[in-house]
């Protein structure tokens, strides 16, 4: 009886430079796809955080808990919306190098809308049980389960017939081993790269406000959002290059 394949150990600097290749490859469709589906998105909700009055300077955990909790109550449909819409544009990336290159814009927005229902259920469902896993058990089995499954939404992605459950499953088994270490030093190279970015530009841009305080306000707010624009989607692709390179080698 053949045994079943094995599990591969993921090369993290090749898995960055993957990711980068994926960019090189397929940047004219990626911009469009992240600017409608992550950056609009991005900063409709710095608006309304803005425009809600909540602080990120306010010292008292308890007061910007209660605020973030008047927000998610009285802007819940903005809030439904923005978790639909960046879901689909991660989706539709993941379909893009997953379902066969060669693909048209509209293909793949067409090819994504097909099966996205399934994929926004995993996805709210996975997201609610990190959130959970974070904020009430001591961070560490909320990354546990975020390293666990991370790879099950490239899973699905590649094989829709397979099913949520199969996805789950697979995904499961891909970051076993070492592997789930490789996608939590993944992610958090990606964030910590981006708050060093974001840092310099803060500080550069209150020089700047000296001049201007509204422009620089302006400013910051952009230059924010196309950050975490651009770290969505470098994510995004890591799961591509990171699901690619946990995929068993057939045979010998």
């Amino acid at each position: 009886m053949p045994m079943p394949p094995r599990v591969r150990d993921i090369d993290f600097g090749k898995a960055f430079a993957d990711a980068g290749a994926l960019w090189r490859a397929e940047r004219e469709l990626l911009v469009p796809i992240a600017g409608v589906f992550f950056f609009v998105p991005l900063l409709g909700m710095v608006m309304l955080l803005a425009a809600s009055g909540i602080k990120a300077s306010e010292s008292d955990p308890q007061a910007m808990w209660a605020a973030m909790n008047a927000l998610a109550k009285s802007a819940l449909v903005p809030m439904v919306l923005f978790n639909i819409v960046t879901s689909f544009g991660s989706f539709a990336i993941l379909n893009l190098f997953l379902q066969g290159a060669g693909r048209t814009l509209g293909e793949v927005l067409q090819f994504a809308f097909r099966r996205f229902l399934p994929f926004l259920g995993m996805d709210l469902v996975l997201g609610i049980a990190f959130n959970i896993g974070f904020f009430s058990l001591l961070i560490v089995p909320g990354l546990f389960l975020l390293c666990r499954t991370w790879l099950a939404a490239p899973a699905y992605s590649a094989a829709p017939e397979r099913g949520l459950i199969g996805a789950l499953q697979q995904g499961w088994s891909l970051s076993g081993r070492w592997n789930w270490l490789i996608v939590l030093l993944a992610v958090a190279a990606v964030f910590v790269g981006t708050i060093a970015i974001a840092t310099i530009t803060a500080i550069l841009l209150g020089v700047l406000s000296v001049i201007g305080r509204e422009a620089a306000t302006v400013a910051t707010i952009f230059v924010a959002v196309l950050l975490t624009t651009a770290a969505w989607l470098a994510l995004t692709l890591l799961r591509v290059a990171l699901y690619r390179a946990s995929i068993p080698k057939q045979g010998m």
